[in-house]
C-alpha cells in the first residue's frame, strides 16, 4: 500500500491502510480523480464539464506501455462513451486521449496527474476534453494504471 498512498498523497487521497485489497484501494484512488475532474476540467476551460459526461476504468499491465500507445481497452471505452454522449466519433478524439493518457504515465513514471486537449470538429465546433490518471503495482510485480476522462462540445 505505500506506494498507492504515494501515488495517492499527489492527488490528496487519505492513506489506504495496510492489508486493504488492491481492488478497494484502486477505486479509492479512481474516486479521488473523479472527485478532481470537473474541478479542474472548469478551471482549465471555463464552463462546467456536464456530470454524464464522465468516465473512468482501469487498465493493466502497463509495464511495456511505450509513450505514445492507445490502449485498446482505452479508445473502446472512449468510442462507447463518446456515442453515449452524442458526442461525435468520426475524429481520432479516443485514440489522441489515450495516447495522451499513455504518454503522459510513460513520461512522469506513473505519478498521478491530468492532461487535457481540444480537437476542432467544424469550424465552430471543438470538443474540449480531460483525463486524470495514476500508476500503481496491482499484482506481485505488475503495474497498473486507474484513469477518468471527460468531454464536450464547445461552440
Amino acid at each position: 500500500m505505500d506506494e498507492v498512498n504515494l501515488a495517492g498523497a499527489l492527488i490528496g487521497m487519505s492513506p489506504v491502510p495496510a492489508g486493504a485489497s488492491v481492488s478497494d484501494a484502486a477505486k479509492q484512488f479512481m474516486q479521488q480523480l473523479q472527485n478532481q475532474l470537473p474541478t479542474k476540467f472548469q478551471s482549465i476551460y471555463g464552463i462546467a464539464l456536464p456530470p454524464q459526461n464522465q468516465d473512468g476504468g482501469f487498465v493493466s499491465p502497463i509495464d511495456k506501455m511505450q509513450a505514445g500507445d492507445a490502449p485498446p481497452c482505452v479508445v473502446d471505452q472512449v468510442k462507447m462513451d463518446f456515442s453515449n454522449w452524442n458526442l461525435p466519433t468520426t475524429t481520432d478524439i479516443a485514440t489522441r486521449l489515450a495516447t495522451t493518457l499513455s504518454t503522459d504515465l510513460v513520461l512522469h513514471d506513473g505519478a498521478a496527474g491530468f492532461a487535457q486537449g481540444t480537437l476542432e470538429v467544424t469550424a465552430n465546433e471543438n470538443i474540449i476534453w480531460m483525463v486524470g490518471y495514476g500508476a500503481f503495482t496491482t499484482q506481485q510485480n505488475q503495474l497498473g494504471a486507474v484513469y477518468v476522462f471527460g468531454a464536450t462540445l464547445q461552440f
